[in-house]
Formats: C-alpha cells, structure tokens, sequence
C-alpha cells in the first residue's frame, strides 16, 4: 500500500501515514506540493526503491510518486557529479575531439563524424563546414562531450542503483573508459606533429 511506502516519511513529520498518503492525492493543489516536497526531504536509497516498485491506480497519486522519485535522483546527482573529474594525465589542454578514433567508433548511437559535428555545433552554432577547422573550438567541444558523458553517464548509474554504492562501482567503469579514449585522443594529437615537437608540449617544457 502506498501509506506503507511513507513511514520513513511520516515518522519524520510526525504524521500518521495513511493520513500523509491521502494528502498527496487531496483536492488542494498547495497540500499536494507541500506533502510531496517533505517526502522528497526525508527520502532514502530504500524508500526510492520502494516507490519504484509501487503501483498506484490513482492518476495524480502516480504522476507525483515519479516526480518524487526524480528529485531524489536529481539531489543525488548533484550531490555526486563534482566528484568525478577528467583526468588529462599532466596534457595541459583538453585534446581534439576524437581525434585519431576509427570512423566506426561509435557513442549513444553516433559515430565520430556525427560527435564531432554534434560537439562543435555546441560550441560555434552554425559554423559553416567549409571553414579551416578551429582546433581551439575543437578543444572545447572535447570538454563539453566528455562532460555530457559523465552527466550521462552518473544519471544512469543512478537510474540503475539500489544502493550508492552502486552507482560509485558504475561510474568507476565508466571513468575508467573515458580516461582510457583521453589517453588516445592525447596519444593522436603528439602523432599529429610528426617529427615536429607537440607545440603544448614544447610550453610544458619551458614553463
């Protein structure tokens, strides 16, 4: 029953939980609000749990148990994301979006052209193909994916989780990944100079 998914709730509040429940559903719009943000307040790894596994014949009752569930997964998202951080293993900028990877890689059903393009788009919309490529802009578009991949990745990671330290075990694979193309895509770019010095590198060395 759904009064018995709120007793860590309610013990918090003080009410009685069948009361609590009947409040998510009452017919005043500012009690539902208020109910549904203590119960987001008070929410554990183990009352989610149970939330997601709840089924409710009620409409509104339903759509509020989903909202709850994704402001908890939202808090413990934020609470998270600055913990995971690329590592550019001592490169002192972020590298050239996918350089060197095959033209088969592929990530969220996109492949290296349509990445970059995707990626580059963000950075200078509208960016006519044709021009000579900007390999500042090809930096920062690196950052923005790497960083949408994290994001994305620490949202499923959650999504999947029972527990946290479910989702520090998923993003311990993921990280692991991510900094194993930063290598790559590092490794490409030093190929790139050929016999020339890396001119990042060749700054590393007089500083």
């Amino acid at each position: 029953m759904f009064s018995t998914l709120l007793v860590s709730a309610a013990l918090c509040l003080g009410g009685d939980p069948d009361h609590l429940a009947k409040k998510l559903g009452h017919p005043v719009y500012a009690v539902r609000e208020k109910n549904q943000a203590l119960i987001v307040q008070t929410m554990d790894w183990s009352a989610r749990a149970r939330f997601k596994e709840a089924k409710f014949g009620d409409a509104e009752v339903t759509r509020r148990k989903e909202l709850v569930i994704q402001a908890f997964e939202q808090k413990v998202h934020e609470r998270l994301r600055p913990g995971y951080k690329v590592d550019l293993m001592g490169y002192p900028a972020y590298p050239w979006i996918c350089e060197g990877f095959p033209d088969e890689y592929q990530w969220r059903g996109m492949k290296t052209d349509k990445i970059i393009k995707c990626y580059l788009g963000k950075v200078k919309p509208g960016l006519p193909a044709h021009l000579p490529p900007d390999f500042t802009s090809y930096r920062t578009a690196t950052e923005l994916w790497l960083g949408e991949r994290i994001d994305f990745d620490l949202k499923d990671a959650i999504c999947a989780a029972t527990i946290e330290e479910d989702v520090h075990r998923s993003m311990k694979e993921s990280m692991k990944a991510i900094h194993f193309e930063v290598k790559a895509m590092i490794w490409a770019e030093d190929r790139h100079w050929v016999n020339r010095v890396n001119p990042l590198r060749a700054t590393q060395k007089k500083d």
